[in-house]
């Protein structure tokens, strides 16, 4: 499977309904996973990718047991699934679009395996802040 990159914007409609383009779709795919994801965003898995998760997950080890279990529980109670339809679009229900804000215009962003889903101004935000973190450290960088 290739790596997911770049960032496209794109609009909710009235019913909440996400285009997905292309770029950000698993040939062949057409059921995708969305959870919470850590920097107040909405991550979208395909299922193959999704699967991969889950082991990784099933594999943590985590030295606060408490954390681990605290994680796993959030992880999967706000995970679920969503099927493209067929103008290539899934629906965000309202408890995600609610807590991320996702009325209007957001930002899907690639990030390798997965697609972020963000509000547009927090996702500016965030590469904002993230851009000038970038700077100090782009010469330890050896790509």
């Amino acid at each position: 499977m290739r790596a997911f990159s770049g960032v496209s914007y794109h609009r909710l409609d009235a019913k909440n309904h996400l285009f997905i383009p292309q770029r950000f779709r698993d040939a062949g795919v057409s059921s995708y996973t969305l959870t919470s994801g850590i920097d107040n965003c909405v991550v979208m898995y395909s299922r193959p990718r999704w699967d991969e998760v889950v082991k990784r997950i099933e594999a943590l080890s985590l030295r606060n047991k408490a954390y681990q279990r605290a994680f796993v529980r959030t992880f999967f109670a706000d995970a679920e699934e969503v099927t493209l339809d067929r103008q290539g679009r899934i629906r965000i229900t309202c408890p995600f679009a609610e807590r991320y804000q996702l009325g209007g215009e957001v930002a899907l962003v690639g990030v390798r395996d997965r697609v972020e889903i963000w509000n547009r101004k927090e996702w500016e935000r965030y590469y904002r802040e993230s851009s000038r973190v970038l700077a100090r450290i782009r010469s330890q960088l050896d790509f």
